[in-house]
């Protein structure tokens, strides 16, 4: 159990930082 929350929360952690800024910049060229 806590090791599935650790990966949720590193998921939703990883989204933050990559998939965030990554949207930004593909609406930041368009």
């Amino acid at each position: 159990m806590y090791t599935l929350t650790l990966h949720y929360f590193k998921s939703v952690f990883c989204a933050r930082i990559f998939c965030i800024p990554l949207l930004l910049l593909k609406t930041g060229y368009k």
